[in-house]
């Protein structure tokens, strides 16, 4: 769910008290309040002793967005003033680490803001001290400026980052949103949309914001992709991986039929076959594996079952967020993803190594659903195994099953929609099978 920030900034000064209670009641989710001390930023707003004045109207939560050099010298007072998160510039001061504890100290929540032209690099050496991160699609300083879309590819830049350090961290965009950039924002991955002018320049708040909570609503539907055997045919590839394994401890290879009894489950299940022949671990046998995968994939020219890009395109245009949840490693899927060219497509990535229970446990597709922060309702899996199926079942999702050559006699006795193939699926979705909302009613 993608929540609310009213931004005071763009209330009538003269009744506060008033406005706030408008947008109370109007249904915003948090209030926004931007302090600036005229140096930082070429404006100055209100200061601490409006926030404690305003926390006497409101239980709303606060988001005190500090836009002033050295924001730790205010830290406390802001605290004890009613604050309950804030953020405070990357730009803003030399030791943003210790600010950002000593906020936590006072049992706040921390927000870290970005400038439009700033780098996200910072973030890796923090991230254990953020909530929120604010991605300024504005300079700051001044409300009623228009949207930088070119930005939308940082924020989809931050929530790969945040993937990637699988950290719990919000993501909020703060100036310009209006109904014709809402679906892209949140498409990127934002959780909290903040809205000043439009709220409070209006004499139905109420109705804006049902809006715009409609439109994210009907905006916000996603799929979740399982990667082998769905958007590459890789099978043939992992069998003669795991056969140069094999040889190189001089045992007998696997054949086809062997290997298919393992396909749409984990290295793990292989492993306990074959342990008493090989001297290694789990983790040294995946190890292997996938540097004998990655060698072999690297001499072929890959491209994607038919119908994948039909169907990734065709989803996109419609607005919906596309996702992976698959057992292999990030990296596999993150170098896979760029030799097909595909990776722009999809908004999450979730890998094997990031849970630590693989299909047909939930974990992978749990945390799908986290990092979509979308109602799981609005969210439909894909995928070509028993296993799979049964994970995402179990997360409560439901599913459309692709049976290939390597899984067609398992069990999808399941209920779930199935069908033939990739292809085949990108025809019946294009005939608005899924387009029409048909399978998320």
């Amino acid at each position: 769910m993608v929540l609310i920030a009213g931004s005071i900034l763009a209330a009538d000064q003269s009744k506060l008290g008033e406005e706030v209670k408008k947008a109370e009641i109007a249904g915003v989710d948090s209030l926004h309040i931007d302090i600036m001390d005229g140096r930082f930023v070429p404006n100055i707003s209100m200061g601490i002793s409006t926030i404690a004045c305003l926390r006497k109207q409101t239980n709303l939560e606060f988001d005190i967005h500090m836009m002033v050099e050295d924001p730790a010298r205010y830290i406390d007072a802001i605290a004890d003033a009613g604050a309950n998160s804030i953020t405070i510039h990357i730009e803003s001061c030399s030791d943003i680490h210790r600010t950002l504890e000593k906020i936590k100290h006072r049992g706040l929540k921390t927000g870290i803001a970005y400038n439009p032209s700033t780098s996200l690099d910072s973030l890796e050496y923090i991230h254990d001290v953020v909530d929120m991160v604010v991605i300024m699609t504005v300079d700051p300083g001044f409300g009623s400026q228009k949207f930088r879309y070119p930005i939308l590819n940082k924020v989809r830049k931050l929530k790969e980052m945040i993937d990637r350090l699988n950290a719990s961290i919000l993501i909020q965009v703060d100036g310009g949103v209006d109904f014709n950039n809402i679906s892209a924002i949140v498409e990127a991955g934002v959780g909290i949309i903040v809205l000043g002018k439009k709220i409070f320049s209006s004499d139905k708040p109420d109705r804006v914001i049902d809006k715009f909570k409609n439109h994210i609503d009907l905006e916000t539907k996603a799929v979740i992709f399982d990667f082998d055997g769905i958007i590459l045919d890789s099978e043939p590839f992992q069998h003669k991986a795991f056969n140069s394994v094999l040889s190189t401890y001089h045992n007998k290879p696997l054949s086809l039929a062997e290997f298919l009894l393992y396909v749409g489950k984990s290295t793990k299940e292989i492993w306990k076959t074959l342990k008493g022949n090989i001297p290694l671990s789990l983790e040294e046998l995946t190890a292997l594996k996938e540097e004998h995968y990655h060698a072999l994939i690297s001499t072929y020219q890959l491209v994607p079952m038919a119908g994948v890009i039909e169907l990734l395109e065709e989803l996109k245009h419609n607005g919906w967020t596309l996702a992976l949840a698959s057992s292999s490693p990030r990296q596999t899927l993150i170098l896979l993803l760029n030799k097909l060219k595909l990776y722009n497509y999809f908004s999450v990535i979730t890998s094997g190594d990031e849970v630590q229970r693989s299909k047909p446990f939930p974990d992978i597709y749990t945390l799908a659903v986290k990092r979509l922060n979308i109602d799981k309702t609005r969210i439909l899996a894909i995928e070509d195994s028993e296993n799979g199926l049964n994970a995402a079942t179990s997360a409560e999702l439901k599913c459309i099953a692709v049976p290939n050559t390597y899984t067609k006699n398992q069990d999808f006795s399941g209920s779930y929609t199935i069908t033939d193939s990739m292809e085949k699926l990108s025809h019946e979705l294009c005939a608005d099978m899924l387009l029409n909302e048909s399978c998320l009613i």
